[in-house]
């Protein structure tokens, strides 16, 4: 009888032994298939056309930048990538349009952090910092400037500075008071000395800017250098410097030298950046970001951006939210002043 029972035990407890070993080898077996199928809901991506939102109109830089961006990372993703201009209240229409599509990999918005400047003001209805994903940036413009027309009494940010001191108030430039143009104004005159200009009221384009400028609507024009280089070639427009944060060589070798290298405390850079709707997946986002950095190392992409004389440089999603953030808070030191 013992040995039957010692007999039941043994078998008992290899029964057991055998379940247990089933049990520990069927949860392993069963995450890596899980995890294949994640896997594959993800790297999968893209399936079909992507869309770029530029939220101005087409024509300007930052539409430029974004058909190029657009043209060689289709390259890499293998899709087509659609680019949409929706313009209107200063981007924030373009980024609703984004914020109105499902988070599914397939409608980024592309634009420079200017934008902000609207949410520090209280005037969007969400938050770029997080309603969006900073997905990376794939190149900076420093060439952003002041000209004056040929005529004027002032052709260096010295002889504009001792003009507007003696004649405050009447040199005109476009500033929107409630715009980060009216920022970029105010900044300007702080940094001149303390200067007034005559603020005007104008359109946000480029194109538009020019016009009005070729018109005589106004004394000094802000914009992208290569957006104005045919009539500073032939002379009918005069830069007087760049205010991004370092000279650009294409810019010095025909005499233009920055803000601050001409002893006058103003920057800004413009970083172009990819942003994504919150709650899209990470592994998009990864492997957008891996294909952007994939672009700046292509050598034709880096000359297309080259007429435009900006720098391609990669900028992960992580320094897109640092730029972000210190444009954030220098808007809200304005405004609160």
């Amino acid at each position: 009888m013992k040995k039957l029972v010692a007999l039941f035990l043994a078998l008992a407890m290899t029964l057991a032994l055998v379940a247990c070993g089933q049990k520990e080898t069927n949860e392993p077996q069963d995450n890596p298939k899980q995890n294949d199928t994640e896997q594959t809901q993800t790297t999968d991506w893209p399936k079909k056309s992507i869309q770029f939102v530029v939220p101005y109109n087409a024509g300007g830089d930052t539409d430029y930048y974004a058909r190029a961006t657009a043209k060689y990372l289709e390259k890499v993703l293998g899709q087509s990538i659609v680019v949409v201009n929706t313009a209107g209240a200063s981007g924030t229409t373009g980024a609703l349009s984004v914020l109105d599509q499902d988070a599914d990999g397939y409608c980024f918005l592309f634009g420079h952090q200017s934008v902000l400047f609207n949410q520090a003001a209280g005037t969007v209805p969400f938050d770029y910092l997080t309603d969006f994903i900073a997905v990376g940036s794939p190149l900076v413009d420093r060439t952003y400037g002041l000209y004056c027309h040929a005529d004027a009494p002032y052709s260096t940010l010295a002889e504009l500075a001792e003009y507007c001191k003696a004649h405050p108030g009447e040199v005109s430039t476009i500033a929107a008071t409630g715009g980060s143009s009216g920022m970029n104004v105010a900044l300007m005159e702080k940094a001149l000395g303390g200067i007034q200009f005559r603020w005007v009221e104008g359109p946000s384009s480029s194109a538009e800017k020019l016009a009005g400028f070729l018109g005589g609507q106004y004394d000094l024009l802000t914009g992208n250098f290569a957006q104005y280089k045919d009539y500073i070639a032939e002379g009918t427009i005069v830069p007087l410097g760049n205010y991004g944060s370092e000279d650009v060589p294409v810019l010095t070798e025909q005499g233009v030298y920055s803000w601050i290298t001409q002893g006058y405390d103003h920057s800004e850079d413009y970083m172009f950046m990819l942003r994504a709707k919150a709650g899209t997946d990470q592994a998009i986002i990864d492997k957008l970001a891996d294909a952007l950095a994939q672009v700046c190392e292509d050598a034709d992409y880096q000359a297309e951006i080259a007429v435009y004389n900006a720098t391609v440089e990669f900028q992960t999603g992580d320094a897109c939210v640092a730029y972000e953030e210190e444009y954030f808070q220098k808007a809200q030191d304005y405004l609160a002043q």
